[in-house]
């Protein structure tokens, strides 16, 4: 990893970002990384309300109401300290909310958990992080790929189709099938870039035992279109013979919060159009975001539209059941790593 990408990632991370406040689990994601950068590997409520203040009237970086709120003070005549202080307690109130979705995580993750969260205070595990540390910063990271460039958003992305991958052999039994599909640089298995969309069509057809649609056919897609139609995983359960009618699981790995439109891409209704499949297909997605609020529920459950949600605590989980330590073999790795070492006064 060069100089420059370590630097970018820093001195993006030292700006204030402009989530919307009531989105708890975005921001929870930025103090667990300011803890990360931090030299010291914690972080306290008051070194943040200092830090969002700071960033707010000096540089004019963050959500739009939050430095009109700071100009309305900073303009009044009559603002004296009572009313000054109204400021900080402006932000105690957010970070209350935030620091318990911390403790949420602290408790959902457990021993996967490479934070302490103490009442106001976030601090990094002293001893040597562990590969199941390094995942969930990696999925951190992931969720956050505003801080990189292109040529890292790339391999976090990339990566993210091979944990997600190693999370759905969790989930199925050992005799499963599981395959990439999707165009990813890496991927040197069969649906890989040796083969046209519609020569992976045709594979996974055969391989699956349901028969391409009538309505499309080879002259549809160019001989150049090499892309997955927003495919990302294919699995299905094996049966012990060549029939139809088989469990099968399709994918989508989604870093942003486009993932909400893209549940629809591996659905059943997209895919049914070019296979006829007699059992109606598992659509999946997979997500690197804690999607879950301080009470432990879905941060918004209406946006789960009829796909099974696969989120941060759900990879990990299922990424333990899997026995592989899959962290260290992906692209990614030499990246996260070298983040994890880069210590920076970011406070």
């Amino acid at each position: 990893m060069s100089n420059k990408l370590v630097d970018q990632y820093i001195q993006k991370l030292q700006t204030k970002p402009s989530f919307k406040k009531h989105k708890s689990f975005h921001w929870a994601d930025h103090i667990e990384l300011l803890c990360l950068a931090n030299i010291d590997g914690e972080v306290s409520e008051s070194d943040l309300i200092d830090r969002f203040i700071e960033r707010e009237r000096d540089l004019r970086q963050g959500d739009y109401d939050d430095i009109e709120y700071i100009q309305d003070f900073d303009i009044e005549e009559l603002s004296g300290p009572t009313r000054r202080s109204e400021i900080p307690d402006h932000w105690r109130i957010d970070l209350s909310d935030w620091f318990k979705v911390l403790k949420l995580r602290q408790q959902l993750y457990g021993d996967c958990y490479p934070f302490l969260i103490l009442d106001k205070e976030i601090k990094l595990k002293q001893q040597e992080l562990s590969n199941i540390h390094k995942t969930y910063i990696y999925l951190l990271l992931c969720s956050n790929l505003y801080l990189f460039n292109k040529s890292a958003i790339s391999k976090f992305t990339s990566s993210f189709e091979f944990l997600s991958l190693n999370a759905i052999k969790g989930i199925l039994p050992s005799h499963a099938i599981t395959d990439i599909f999707g165009t990813n640089p890496y991927n040197k298995g069969k649906y890989g870039s040796n083969l046209n969309f519609w020569g992976k069509l045709n594979l996974l057809s055969r391989e699956i035992d349901e028969p391409i649609s009538p309505h499309i056919s080879k002259e549809d897609y160019t001989r150049l279109n090499r892309g997955d139609d927003g495919l990302d995983i294919v699995a299905w359960i094996p049966t012990g013979d060549n029939l139809s009618s088989k469990l099968i699981f399709l994918g989508q790995c989604a870093c942003t919060e486009e993932w909400i439109s893209k549940q629809s891409d591996s659905s059943h209704s997209a895919w049914s159009s070019k296979i006829n499949f007699i059992n109606r297909i598992s659509n999946t997605i997979f997500i690197p975001f804690c999607y879950r609020k301080a009470d432990g529920n879905w941060f918004k459950s209406g946006d789960i539209r009829e796909s099974f949600l696969i989120d941060r605590k759900r990879i990990l989980y299922f990424t333990l059941l899997s026995q592989d330590d899959v962290i260290q073999n992906l692209p990614v790795f030499k990246i996260v790593e070298e983040i994890i070492k880069t210590k920076e006064d970011v406070v």
